[in-house]
């Protein structure tokens, strides 16, 4: 079995995201799952058993101004899904090698913290996951459940209701202030090159909206 679970979020607009910065958020929140699945499928198809599941999040179905990277990179995680779960029959013939997608909202972790809307505790996502491995079946699971009836279907909106919709949550990031976590592998390459911190903004340091972690 294997979790895609590691996220980042940098919690900029669009025009004070950095290359960097639009990077490591898709190398983590969207890029990792296809090497990881590269690594562990092949053993999974060869057996025609074995789960994969992805994390992702309801902000892959509407973006937030402050978090469009993000929204954008679980928009990609959400796409990996549905096309593995596809792949898995028409490509590789292991119809029994389930697939799980986790689409949560907010939950309460310091990556979010600060973050302005109703949350979830970290126990019940995780529990949701463990309920749908030992099922052993595929599965689409948002959190709360109710979501289901409202946020995926928000595409079919009229554009103007869409539109307002993604306005009104520009509140939600006003006062976000997500964990630092140094990966120490990319703090260690930036400053044997030029003496600087990963994102090059003096050595060691890292400045108070940046998100690291290991994938």
């Amino acid at each position: 079995m294997l979790v895609n679970n590691a996220g980042v979020a940098r919690g900029k607009t669009i025009l004070e995201s950095t290359e960097k910065d639009i990077n490591l958020t898709f190398k983590v929140n969207a890029f990792a799952h296809y090497y990881l699945t590269q690594q562990f499928l092949p053993n999974m198809v060869e057996n025609n058993h074995g789960m994969i599941v992805t994390v992702a999040s309801l902000a892959g179905y509407i973006s937030a101004p402050g978090m469009v990277d993000y929204a954008a990179s679980k928009a990609a995680a959400i796409a990996f899904h549905e096309g593995l779960s596809a792949e898995l029959v028409t490509h590789y013939n292991a119809p029994k090698v389930r697939t799980v997608l986790m689409c949560q909202g907010y939950t309460k972790t310091k990556l979010f913290e600060g973050f302005d809307s109703k949350f979830l505790y970290p126990e019940t996502v995780a529990e949701e996951i463990v309920r749908a491995v030992l099922g052993g079946k595929s599965r689409h699971i948002t959190l709360p459940e109710t979501s289901w009836f409202i946020v995926p279907k928000i595409r079919g909106w009229p554009i103007w209701m869409q539109y307002g919709m993604r306005k009104r949550m520009d509140k939600f990031m006003k006062n976000w202030k997500g964990r630092q976590v140094v990966q120490p592998s990319e703090q260690e390459e930036g400053e044997k090159k030029d003496g600087e911190g990963f994102f090059g903004e003096g050595k060691g340091e890292v400045e108070g909206s940046t998100v690291l972690v290991g994938a």
